[in-house]
């Protein structure tokens, strides 16, 4: 059978900030941050790219806002995405998965209508998605201008390998089980291979109605890893083909409680994992109930390639 081997990084730099700020990650090759990476598989029938940008904002190549409205800033950073993506090969249409940082909960609406918009003015497929919530940004009032960004965002995507970058089958899946995903973006992304790819987008204690499961941090975290299980089902996973996930904890000394949880219901899987504090998740309690969600996740999973008989 075909072999895959795996070629080095390949550094993609577009030129979107300033070349003198690492910590943007938008940085010139001597420097130790890059737009984005391009991971290679080679040698296999259905060799794909994985292309990683660092996180975009609507700064301009000489560090100036570009906005003032979330509209404007949203339509700005999606700007510098396509940017980004183009120089790595990639489009819209190539992106698996999305992580959005914003700074005032209260700008999601505005946000998703730019998002919905422009993800689909490009034919572009739908894309796991996660958006969190974030204290500020970096601000310099004298380099940037008097307003300060309002969000950033960071995206993965998948692209035929190969010399004659053939495509790729995927699938866009939205999960009955789970509350209603917003304008362009699905539950789930699974990308076909010799290794098919399953990224989630985030998965809460949300009820398919949009009511929150559980009052407390035990709670929650049960109904919440249910959640992942439901998504990585629908798209043919188990928890046991997690690789990696990504918590969101609006109170990170909940991290013992929900790791304790979390390690009882992961069935002996010990994926890579972060946990990251947040301030608070989106809550609406005239639909959610009088309970805020006190948490959230993302996974990445690897499964073996479908079976003939598999849909």
């Amino acid at each position: 059978s075909p072999t895959v081997s795996f070629t080095p990084p390949q550094l993609r730099i577009s030129g979107l900030s300033h070349p003198s700020r690492p910590y943007r990650g938008l940085t010139t090759m001597a420097l130790p941050f890059t737009d984005s990476l391009v991971f290679t598989s080679v040698d296999h029938p259905s060799a794909k790219r994985i292309v990683q940008t660092g996180t975009i904002t609507a700064l301009s190549p000489d560090w100036k806002v570009k906005g003032v409205t979330i509209q404007e800033q949203s339509r700005a950073t999606i700007e510098s995405l396509l940017v980004s993506l183009e120089d790595a090969g990639a489009t819209l249409d190539d992106v698996v998965s999305t992580t959005w940082y914003l700074v005032d909960m209260d700008d999601l609406p505005g946000m998703n209508s730019v998002r919905e918009e422009m993800f689909g003015s490009t034919n572009a497929r739908t894309a796991a998605s996660s958006v969190v919530p974030i204290n500020h940004l970096y601000y310099e009032e004298e380099t940037m201008g008097p307003v300060r960004l309002k969000l950033e965002m960071s995206a993965v995507a998948v692209v035929g390998a190969g010399a004659a970058v053939l495509p790729f089958a995927r699938d866009d899946i939205l999960c009955p089980r789970m509350h209603a995903a917003s304008g362009a973006f699905c539950h789930v992304v699974r990308t076909d291979g010799a290794q098919r790819l399953v990224f989630t987008g985030t998965c809460t204690a949300l009820s398919p109605d949009w009511k929150v499961r559980g009052d407390t941090v035990e709670d929650q975290t049960r109904a919440t890893i249910e959640s992942l299980k439901d998504c990585l089902e629908d798209a043919g996973a188990s928890i046991k083909d997690v690789v990696s996930t990504t918590w969101y904890l609006c109170d990170i000394m909940d991290m013992r409680t929900v790791a304790g949880i979390r390690n009882a219901m992961f069935e002996g899987t010990r994926p890579a994992s972060g946990s990251i504090p947040i301030n608070a998740l989106y809550y609406d309690p005239a639909k959610m109930g009088p309970v805020p969600l006190k948490l959230e996740v993302s996974a990445i999973a690897v499964i073996p390639p479908a079976s003939e008989n598999e849909p």
